[in-house]
């Protein structure tokens, strides 16, 4: 085991891991006196590796204490972590956050306070076996996923919502996507084909951009074949159970009504995957680089005194964190958990917000995609980022029906809107 996973206990171990930062940070040296660890609170919005690590010290000019958040891979997750490239989240910390640090800065009153990440106080990981490590500034706040009700993601919690949000009057699902949008413009603005971002190591898509490493794009699409495949079988199980009159052993299959359309589509898209393609028009449409797993349920909303609305946002969790399309990663974030009707509604404000924030914080001459090629691309590049999406849960048995069935009802209301069928999509986004 990696040795940078335990310890965290222990005042001595910690103090050495955590002592130039809390010097940096107090403005001289201090001594780490104790260090405790504690399960997070309820509705923390934050995965199960995640702990409270309590710090106190001594130093001048005074005592002090903290609390941190800690998150590691999961004892026994090493291989699933090195295999999916989970520990390039230590690597954005320790790299490319100080390169988009800045990138909110001058974005605009309305995303004042928000952050790409929280202040981080150690990280570390091993490529090779999966762990890492990271210790960050714990963000006071609630997850933004509590603002988008119908979602299934809140039915654990659902009479906890009032109490939840009742601190963040006028805060809607509206008013987050809208601040969620101009804070991704800073950020895919500011490193919009930046080269520099590509010497990153683990960056989703940075290699397939180069023209590299097709087998790992053939193993992602073969994945999404597979739960495709998985979804498929359910399907016609309960299909062969309801033809032969089993109506209760055709309720037990636990999978999604699917409509014969959005399977057609789905599947018409995974019948294209095709590396030199995918690579040809990642490089056409232009890339930055991008959180990967962007929805509600990645920010934490915050009190901000500083900003308009009273809150803003902290993008957690970039795990997925890569280089690719941004227009995309804001489409996959209005098809998870927005209801579809809002959606509609808000969908060119939300794309107008993101490309005058593309534009303002890009190089000076970028040749950026129109207020029209952003749009298309939110809409066709977000639902094809969902059929990869989609087609790889297939292959997650244990995925709760509602889950199953809310993704495909977004999904279906989202190719409606846009007009996408099976006639035009494209290929899987992996």
């Amino acid at each position: 085991m990696d040795a940078f996973l335990t310890g965290w206990d222990d005042a001595a171990t910690v103090g050495a891991r955590l002592g130039p930062a809390l010097s940096s940070r107090c403005g001289a040296p201090v001594d780490v006196v104790s260090a405790a660890l504690r399960a997070p609170g309820a509705h923390s919005g934050l995965s199960g590796d995640m702990q409270v690590l309590a710090v106190a010290w001594r130093g001048a000019p005074g005592d002090g204490a903290a609390e941190y958040m800690l998150k590691r891979t999961r004892k026994g997750g090493e291989a699933a972590s090195a295999a999916l490239g989970l520990w390039r989240e230590a690597e954005f910390y320790a790299s490319v956050q100080p390169l988009v640090s800045g990138a909110l800065a001058d974005a605009g009153a309305e995303v004042a306070g928000c952050a790409l990440g929280p202040g981080v106080v150690f990280q570390a990981y091993n490529a090779a076996s999966g762990a890492k490590v990271i210790v960050m500034d714990r963000v006071p706040g609630v997850e933004s996923g509590v603002f988008f009700p119908h979602t299934p993601h809140n039915d654990s919690r659902r009479g906890e919502l009032a109490a939840l949000t009742q601190p963040y009057p006028g805060v809607t699902q509206v008013t987050l996507t809208l601040q969620a949008a101009q804070m991704c413009g800073a950020l895919h603005g500011r490193t919009w084909r930046d080269a520099r971002v590509l010497t990153y190591p683990g960056l989703r898509g940075a290699a397939w951009l180069e023209g590299k490493g097709q087998d790992t794009f053939d193993a992602s699409m073969e994945k999404a074949r597979a739960g495709w495949a998985a979804r498929r079988a359910r399907l016609q199980e309960r299909e062969a159970h309801a033809a032969a009159g089993r109506d209760a052993e055709a309720a037990a299959v636990a999978v999604a009504r699917y409509t014969p359309d959005l399977a057609a589509t789905i599947e018409a898209s995974l019948s294209q995957a095709a590396f030199d393609a995918h690579v040809a028009a990642a490089r056409a449409r232009g890339w930055s680089f991008v959180h990967g797993d962007l929805h509600p349920g990645n920010f934490v909303v915050t009190p901000c005194g500083t900003n308009p609305a009273g809150v803003a946002q902290v993008l957690v969790d970039w795990e997925m964190c890569g280089v690719g399309s941004g227009a995309q990663d804001l489409g996959q974030y209005m098809i998870s958990h927005l209801a579809a009707d809002v959606a509609a509604q808000i969908f060119p404000a939300v794309a107008d917000a993101y490309s005058a924030a593309l534009a303002a914080a890009a190089p000076p001459g970028a040749a950026l995609p129109t207020a029209a090629a952003v749009k298309e691309e939110m809409a066709a590049g977000g639902f094809c980022r969902w059929v990869w999406l989609e087609a790889y849960m297939g292959g997650m048995p244990g995925l709760p029906v509602a889950f199953q069935q809310h993704f495909h009802d977004q999904m279906a209301a989202w190719a409606a809107l846009h007009g996408i069928t099976a006639a035009n999509v494209g290929m899987p986004r992996p």
